[in-house]
């Protein structure tokens, strides 16, 4: 499921780049933020944003920075918004998304997709988010290298 040739473009960029800033939200943030712990164990250019209007100022300063978004819908419209806000201004973007044509992953300069089924128990999202997992761990080994 892993595209090696979209992997290889990250991790290329990952090496250029001054810094790389991910932004998810709910359950999807809490999976992401384990995985870019590990990136910065690293190298401490990797950096997790809770809050979206820290994320907007970083995107305001930076130069050569990349923006990394994580949304299984790709449709998350506080993560739209400012993915549009970093292609606006010129970053590069990248995205995980779940297997599907998204508004995310259009926008990203490089798409990356894992594959899972959307599952509701009770009115509460108990979306398996281990394929966020495999992926951004095959992106840390492949760093690793």
């Amino acid at each position: 499921m892993i595209d090696k040739a979209r992997e290889t473009k990250v991790i290329s960029a990952f090496k250029k780049a001054k810094a790389v800033n991910f932004y998810a939200v709910g359950q999807t943030g809490l999976v992401a933020k384990i995985c870019v712990d590990n990136f910065y164990a690293l190298d401490d250019k990797f950096l997790f944003y809770t809050y979206p209007n820290k994320l907007r100022h970083r995107m305001e300063h930076a130069e050569q920075e990349i923006f990394f978004f994580i949304s299984l819908s790709g449709e998350t419209d506080s993560v739209i918004d400012l993915a549009n806000h970093a292609k606006k201004l010129g970053h590069t973007i990248i995205s995980l998304t779940n297997l599907t044509d998204n508004r995310l992953a259009r926008l990203s300069d490089i798409s990356l997709f894992c594959y899972t089924e959307k599952e509701i128990v009770d009115n509460y999202d108990v979306t398996d988010k281990t394929p966020i997992l495999i992926v951004m761990h095959s992106l840390f080994q492949a760093f690793l290298k």
